[in-house]
């Protein structure tokens, strides 16, 4: 009788599954499912930043810098240089400018603003000029405000045919007064009939009364002519003359045209760059698609032609407005419409003696929505637009790797948190705002009628995160250096007239504690379609100074159903170092923890829990705090996977 013999196969355990994440340096997104999200990337950052090579901790807190106005919300913030002293001014919706004067405010007179739209400042040549849609420029020379002043049009326009020859044509002039700040409006036409077609032939005398003006305001005339309701510029006399002689030899200009606002008292401008010693304006007052811009050195901050200045409208007739401008170079200007973006240089052409700009378009796919995110760092601009087929997006425009062409190119920075974006509030748009500091893009963005909320794009690493609920609804923002040269991150308030500053001295919010949120990705542990058994989970924590930290593991059951699998918290400790005490289910072994009073306490904790629940899908770890400052340095999860019987029936297609 044969034998058989029956090796058996030896028991081999399942292998332990391990993950560790000790860097979220690619930090928030939510575009993706939780289980999609990468090693280096979170599903929830609420009021936290990344430092180091990707460890967590809490964004920078905020304080009182100085009361600037006794009420309403700050319109406009500006860091300015008077000498070898550093003034911070800021307008409310009180209407005053004010400077920063220790922990108060002093009132500058001489011009006020109207409440309830933005203030933005520049400063050239020693000057501050300070533009807001219905206000004309006013400029701040560091004592007083000085505003341009507005002279009227010519009067009392007599045309006289010097030799009396007569024919069949009826010929109209009219005559502007200028100022270095620009020109009036045209007079009223005087209009003479039974000319002949060539004034060689019949000269024609035109005369007027100059308007009242003190001495030096008025530098000279604009006639213009001849075709009635067409008249363009023929002629430019010195101040003083009130008279000129038409006598043929002038020819219409074809493309100088009535002046269609009085420019003598300012501009109405709502944006204000400077740009190769220049002073660059957009959105002029009715004219939403215009850009105007004065001389340079001495000249600046005068617009008109024989000065250097001059203007060029974008795209007119598009039935959009210029929205923001900026140097990106030098002499390199961009424009952004609503839904367009430009470049423009300007040249002087000696031929005619003025300067004149160059415009290209940039893309029609994209525009920007609040002037005050535009930022450049480095070689790469920062807006926030609206992105094709609709919702906003923060973006770049840049000079692209890989490409040979000079040409500026734009690209979204923000798919990854799309979700995020959803809730900006679209009747609000531009009172976003952005600040650069610390090597992070603040963008501040309305969420509702009277909250805003904040994300940052860090810099250096590429990555977003919050969102970030700093206090008291801020519209303007800016980085402001002290007489001493230090740095400030400040905002205007939105509700009590103080400026604020962000710091990372600060641990709180105006002595106000605020939450943080930390939730990793769902991770499946490379089996998406098999049950684990959760056996640990790890958190590795820093820092702590103020309070408790709170550790939830969740775990994803066979259902699809999420839940808290085990909780514990750590506070800072004063006596446990190295690994601390271990916790073991919901018993603490190993020592007691207890807070510590220190502000810098950079004592290492780490914590293991032991779990052992089987029916895992997925797993994931969420650190909360309030009022805690403290480090997330890595966490961790253990698991092994189960028989293939522990796949649930309902999964099975039979």
């Amino acid at each position: 009788m044969a034998v058989t013999q029956i090796r058996k196969r030896k028991f081999k355990p399942a292998k332990t599954l391990r993950v560790s994440w000790d860097s979220f340096r690619k930090q928030l997104n939510t575009l993706l499912r939780d289980s999609e999200l990468s090693e280096e990337q979170a599903k929830e950052m609420t009021n936290l930043i990344v430092e180091g090579k990707g460890i967590v901790t809490q964004r920078p807190g905020t304080s009182n810098y100085y009361l600037a106005s006794e009420n309403g919300k700050i319109r406009g913030l500006f860091g300015a240089k008077v000498g070898d002293t550093s003034e911070l001014l800021a307008v409310s919706d009180d209407g005053w400018l004010t400077k920063k004067s220790s922990s108060s405010y002093e009132r500058i007179n001489g011009a006020s603003w109207v409440s309830g739209e933005k203030v933005r400042m520049v400063q050239l040549q020693n000057k501050v000029y300070i533009v807001q849609k219905n206000r004309p420029l006013v400029r701040y020379d560091g004592t007083t405000l000085l505003s341009y002043t507005t002279v009227t049009s010519p009067t009392s326009l007599t045309a006289t045919n010097l030799s009396g020859v007569s024919g069949g044509f009826t010929w109209s002039w009219r005559v502007a007064a200028e100022t270095d700040a620009g020109t009036t409006l045209a007079s009223d036409p005087i209009v003479l009939a039974n000319l002949p077609e060539f004034l060689e032939e019949s000269p024609v005398k035109i005369t007027w009364s100059e308007p009242s003006a003190a001495s030096g305001i008025i530098t000279g005339y604009s006639i213009y002519g001849r075709d009635q309701g067409a008249e363009t510029r023929m002629a430019r006399v010195p101040s003083g003359t009130s008279s000129w002689i038409d006598d043929g030899t002038y020819t219409p200009s074809q493309v100088a045209f009535l002046p269609d606002f009085n420019e003598t008292g300012g501009p109405n401008a709502k944006f204000a760059i400077k740009s190769a010693g220049k002073i660059i304006l957009a959105n002029i007052g009715t004219n939403k698609s215009r850009i105007m811009w004065s001389g340079a050195d001495v000249n600046v901050g005068k617009f008109h032609w024989t000065k250097g200045g001059g203007y060029t409208d974008i795209d007119k007739d598009d039935g959009t407005e210029i929205t923001a401008i900026k140097e990106v170079s030098e002499n390199k200007i961009v424009i952004w419409k609503e839904r367009a973006i430009y470049q423009m240089t300007l040249s002087y052409n000696s031929d005619l003696g003025i300067v004149e700009p160059s415009v290209q378009k940039i893309t029609d796919s994209i525009g920007c929505l609040s002037a005050d995110t535009v930022i450049t760092v480095e070689n790469d601009t920062y807006f926030v637009g609206r992105r094709p087929g609709g919702g906003v997006s923060l973006n770049s425009l840049g000079y692209q790797p890989n490409i040979l062409a000079n040409v500026l190119r734009t690209a979204e920075l923000s798919a990854g948190i799309r979700p995020n974006l959803e809730v900006i509030s679209t009747t609000r748009l531009e009172d976003m705002f952005s600040v650069f500091y610390d090597q992070r893009y603040w963008w501040f963005y309305p969420i509702s009628v009277s909250t805003m909320r904040a994300i940052s794009y860090d810099y250096e690493r590429g990555g977003f995160s919050g969102p970030h609920t700093f206090p008291s609804n801020p519209i303007v923002g800016t980085v402001y250096y002290d007489s001493d040269n230090v740095e400030h991150f400040v905002y205007g308030d939105g509700d009590d007239g103080y400026v604020t500053e962000v710091s990372n001295s600060f641990a709180n919010d105006k002595n106000s504690s605020f939450s943080w949120i930390f939730t990793s990705k769902k991770e499946n542990f490379g089996f998406g379609f098999q049950m684990k058994t959760l056996l640990k989970a790890m958190a590795h924590l820093s820092n702590i100074v103020g309070g408790t930290v709170d550790v939830q593991i969740l775990t994803e059951d066979r259902t699809g159903n999420t839940k808290t699998e085990e909780s514990f918290s750590v506070s800072s400790p004063s006596t446990l170092a190295g690994w601390g005490s271990f916790k073991f289910g919901t018993r603490v072994y190993g020592g007691i923890d207890q807070a510590s009073t220190s502000t810098t306490n950079t004592t290492d904790v780490r914590r293991i829990i032991e779990i052992n629940k089987s029916g895992v899908i997925t797993a994931q770890i969420k650190v909360t705090g309030t009022g805690t400052r403290a480090k997330i340095v890595e966490l961790g999860l253990t698991a092994r996977p189960e028989a293939e019987g522990a796949i649930p029936s309902d999964w099975r297609v039979v």
